[in-house]
């Protein structure tokens, strides 16, 4: 009983700190699944990336990373930053931690870069 409380109280410090979706959801985890199959160009503004994942990932601090890394590059792959917010967040909300189980035997499949092959 101690570890639900736990979880409802990290549930709700989220959503105190700007939290407004999660994948929570089957056809969210499996879009969110989809998207990250290939590469996610944050964009200008991070605008590529705040796009494709709205609906999907609503955090502030992880729209302010997407941001961060837009001004840094905007080509640079959004997909880092959705790994690290998922395994920060996976163990507060169920079915998140199945899909950082599956991006990393997706992740040592595809890190050998075609062109280097």
């Amino acid at each position: 009983m101690m570890k639900e409380v736990q979880l409802f109280e990290n549930w709700a410090q989220n959503l105190l700190e700007g939290t407004w979706a999660i994948p929570d959801s089957p056809e969210a985890i499996q879009k969110l699944k989809e998207i990250l199959k290939q590469e996610l160009p944050v964009g200008v503004d991070a605008m590529n990336a705040t796009e494709v994942l709205y609906d999907i990932i609503g955090d502030d601090d992880f729209f302010d990373g997407l941001e961060e890394m837009a001004e840094e590059d905007p080509t640079a792959d959004a997909r880092t930053l959705v790994t690290s917010w998922l395994a920060e967040h996976g163990q507060y909300y169920p079915g998140l931690e199945n899909i950082l189980q599956d991006l990393n035997i997706q992740d040592s499949a595809s890190t050998a870069h075609p062109s280097s092959v």
